[in-house]
């Protein structure tokens, strides 16, 4: 009796073996003959959008499972990095069933805090290509969860920046002048990410070689490819003078805001070498030769601008006791130097200072110097 439920064990235990060995069988037949595939992303099917205060990732992989089976327990996992390896997303998800004969569609969405991109120190992507790696890992299990399998791949997608190229038309930029006041216009030319849409608004602050703030002013963005524009700058006396008659690096600080982000912005910094009409205008020591004065002079056209100037001198010897008068004109060519000097007759008086008046006819420019005769 013994002898026969041993038989019969062995006989249950050997049909079971079977039937698991039929299961595996059947579940190897679709993975080889193709039946079961993992489509997986390709560099299209992955995109980018700005929804309030996040980036998201999206994008999608298909499973088709043309095998008997059910698929279960579906465990997605996702990893992005920049081209040095520095992880820029991590996140997983999972898929409970995926019945037989069925395709499956799974979209994934991604979203990264934009502040979390200064946090991590990220926001160089605001500005700048990348190509960026996706790892994708999947884990299932099939044939009553029996057997189970795993596939994975990596995906390169090249990051196109969400402002990239700025660039300032130098040969463009010009200056007005309005008595002792100046304006500079400053045309740009800037490229964004072509997924980009709406506006953003930039805020431009100015500062002099020796980082003084000096002006500001805001401008609208169109995004979304190559767009053009110009921004307006306004100075007082005192910052008009500087140049005039100083070349300079100007530092030029963008911050670029978000619609819809209360209190954050993106920031980038470039430079602007300012070149001078009047660089480093000097007068030198008057020669003084009977009852004539000569009051020499010299500076450098850094602008990218010719100019038509008009040079007077007015010799005092107290602030109502003028002396004498006198002026020169003056073709100076961008990027050349000029020296000159200006004799005229004066009263029988000595000459205590004088006054350097010049304006340009081209662009309206004045500039006044009061020098003390020693």
């Amino acid at each position: 009796m013994k002898k026969m439920h041993v038989t019969l064990l062995r006989a249950v235990i050997g049909a079971l073996n079977l039937i698991v060995a039929a299961l595996v069988a059947t579940s190897l037949y679709p993975v080889v003959t193709g039946s079961f595939k993992l489509i997986l992303p390709e560099d299209k099917d992955v995109s980018w959008e700005i929804e309030g205060e996040e980036l998201i990732l999206k994008t999608n992989f298909t499973i088709d499972n043309g095998g008997f089976y059910d698929i279960t327990d579906v465990d997605v996992f996702l990893r992005v990095s920049n081209r040095t390896g520095k992880e820029i997303i991590a996140d997983s998800l999972r898929i409970d069933v995926i019945k037989s004969m069925s395709r499956h569609v799974q979209a994934v969405e991604v979203p990264i805090k934009l502040r979390t991109f200064i946090k991590e120190g990220l926001d160089y992507l605001v500005f700048e290509n990348d190509v960026l790696k996706m790892h994708v890992d999947i884990n299932a299990k099939y044939t009553f969860r029996i057997v189970e399998f795993s596939g994975w791949c990596d995906i390169c997608k090249n990051w196109t920046a969400l402002i990239g190229d700025i660039i300032v038309d130098e040969k463009n930029v010009s200056a007005s002048y309005d008595g002792k006041f100046a304006k500079l216009h400053v045309p740009y030319e800037v490229t964004t990410a072509g997924w980009l849409e709406g506006t953003v608004t930039v805020l431009v602050n100015l500062f002099n070689g020796t980082n003084e703030f000096i002006s500001t002013n805001a401008t609208t963005v169109q995004l979304g490819g190559k767009r053009s524009g110009a921004v307006d700058f306004e100075f007082d006396e005192v910052e008009t003078e500087e140049l005039i008659t100083k070349s300079q690096r100007l530092r030029i600080m963008l911050s670029v805001y978000l619609p819809n982000v209360e209190n954050f912005s993106f920031e980038r910094v470039f430079y602007y070498n300012w070149g001078a009409p009047l660089n480093n205008f000097t007068t030198y020591t008057p020669i003084v030769k009977g009852m004539n004065i000569t009051v020499p002079f010299s500076f450098r056209n850094d602008s990218p601008k010719d100019l038509a100037l008009t040079i007077t001198v007015d010799i005092y010897h107290n602030s109502s006791t003028l002396l004498g008068f006198g002026s020169t004109n003056a073709e100076v060519p961008h990027g050349t130097d000029y020296s000159g000097n200006i004799t005229l007759p004066i009263l029988p008086h000595k000459p205590n200072f004088y006054i350097v008046r010049v304006s340009d006819d081209n662009s309206g420019l004045v500039y006044e110097t009061t020098e003390v005769v020693s």
